[in-house]
């Protein structure tokens, strides 16, 4: 199995078939202070990434935007992507069978999306086990901040938050 540790702010692992190795990718080649609103994309050690619009808690969506900033919300070090009402479309190039990430929640609803089944919740503890997407879910950390692991095929993922680091 093949380790492929991406941080998309912070750190995101990946594992994707193939031989030993690894390779970091941060979010330092964004510039600190940086904005995104939705319809904009960038691309981040590269991965493409698209803003979109943020499902509420109610149904209803809303816009708002990403910014680039380094507070270690999320738990690590160097730049990370403070989201506000938006989610934040994952392109990895390839298919992957596992990847993890870094979080802050600091308030409000989040979403989830693994190859298409998109969940909308309070807290990332409510997905702890659950299959979404064909694959599987846990969560580590105390507090606001944490680990979000996904195990199992992905072709498409996208997280986002009203007060969310990743």
């Amino acid at each position: 199995m093949r380790n492929l540790m991406i941080a998309v702010a912070v750190a995101v692992v990946l594992c994707a078939v193939g031989g030993a190795s690894a390779v970091t990718v941060t979010c330092d080649d964004l510039t600190l202070g940086s904005s995104y609103i939705v319809g904009d994309s960038f691309t981040t050690g590269g991965v493409v990434v698209s803003v979109q619009e943020f499902v509420l808690g109610g149904g209803g969506t809303s816009s708002g935007n990403v910014s680039v900033t380094n507070g270690g919300a999320a738990g690590g070090s160097g730049n990370e992507l403070m989201l506000n009402n938006v989610n934040l479309d994952i392109n990895f190039g390839t298919t992957i069978d596992g990847m993890a990430i870094m979080f802050g929640d600091m308030g409000g609803s989040l979403n989830l999306s693994v190859n298409g089944d998109q969940r909308v919740i309070q807290d990332f503890s409510e997905v702890q086990n659950a299959i979404i997407g064909g694959t599987q879910i846990f969560v580590v950390g105390t507090g606001s901040q944490g680990g979000l692991f996904v195990i199992g095929l992905i072709n498409q993922f996208s997280i986002g938050g009203q007060e969310l680091a990743v």
